[in-house]
């Protein structure tokens, strides 16, 4: 149940009930939480991810690098058409625009994009469907501008 899980992890009971009334679908949860760390391997399907820490759009984001089949599962920081929400708020660390500018350099060395080679992403997956963008080869942003 939500209410427990918010308790079990420090949330007063009556703040917990409150914050479960409002939740607007069923939250089903693991029955068991694997910590992920950067730039370690975990499990992923047949094959591996690489985790890679991803900052800007919130704190401690983690994105997806599957290696072997060239895939960057890549969530919120690449959105089509929008960028995703870079605010500061009085946990999070400073200069959060530099750090998710930062993440998105290192995503792009990881060669995301339909020309990369096969070591590094050829395709990148959003965590909204409707909002992902494979991006452009390292080298070719904003070249049509000039």
């Amino acid at each position: 149940m939500f209410e427990d899980y918010l308790v079990r992890n420090g949330m007063d009971r009556n703040m917990a009930e409150e914050a479960a009334a409002v939740v607007r679908y069923a939250l089903s949860l693991p029955e068991e939480m694997v910590p992920l760390r950067p730039d370690e391997k975990s499990p992923f399907g047949e094959s591996a991810a690489r985790i890679v820490h991803a900052p800007g759009h919130a704190d401690n984001q983690l994105v997806l690098h599957d290696e072997v089949r060239g895939i960057l599962f890549a969530a919120d920081p690449l959105l089509l058409g929008i960028t995703p929400n870079i605010g500061l708020w009085p946990e999070s660390e400073p200069y959060p625009l530099a750090r998710y500018l930062e993440s998105l350099e290192g995503m792009l060395g990881l060669g995301a994009g339909p020309r990369a080679p096969r070591a590094r992403a050829r395709l990148s997956r959003p965590g909204r469907p409707d909002r992902g963008v494979d991006p452009p080869p390292r080298g070719t942003a904003g070249e049509d501008e000039a």
